[in-house]
């Protein structure tokens, strides 16, 4: 089959939606883990001083745009490796990398979070090692299963 970026846009956004929904289910579970607040990580990103409703919708946004953007290069690799069966398990593969990449950037990108430096959340890290365990284990957690996520939806919508 030939390469959709529809269909890459598409299942890398809800891709992004079902993990950040396992991420939060996760906080509900794990207090400890609620330290891995990703919608406002990223919101306060944006908008180092918004009120909180703005930092979770300027997150969220960024979220699905993030998803989007991955979702493209997933496909992209799916093509790259001819993959056509075991989606699921490539995915997982490919999820896998993206954490080694977003987990090296984190390390990278926390010191100059502008949230960060002005001291109003705790720098995570490379590979969310600051933060507890449980937090550590999300982190790579949801990135394999955005990659599976990811792969199923492309497959479903190419």
């Amino acid at each position: 089959m030939g390469y959709s970026p529809i269909g890459a846009i598409g299942g890398g956004m809800l891709a992004a939606v079902v993990t950040a929904l396992f991420l939060y289910a996760v906080l509900v579970v794990l207090p400890q883990g609620g330290k891995l607040d990703a919608l406002k990580y990223l919101g306060l990103d944006l908008a180092p001083s918004g009120p909180g409703w703005l930092t979770y919708a300027l997150g969220a946004t960024f979220m699905l745009v993030l998803g989007a953007l991955f979702g493209l290069v997933h496909a992209a690799l799916y093509h790259l490796f001819e993959v056509e069966t075991d989606i699921i398990v490539w995915g997982a593969l490919f999820g896998l990398a993206q954490w080694l990449l977003d987990g090296a950037l984190l390390g990278w990108l926390g010191r100059r979070h502008p949230a960060v430096r002005a001291e109003r959340i705790r720098d995570p890290g490379a590979y969310v090692l600051k933060m507890p365990l449980s937090a550590v284990v999300t982190f790579l957690g949801i990135h394999i299963l955005f990659g599976m996520f990811a792969g199923a939806f492309y497959d479903a919508f190419r």
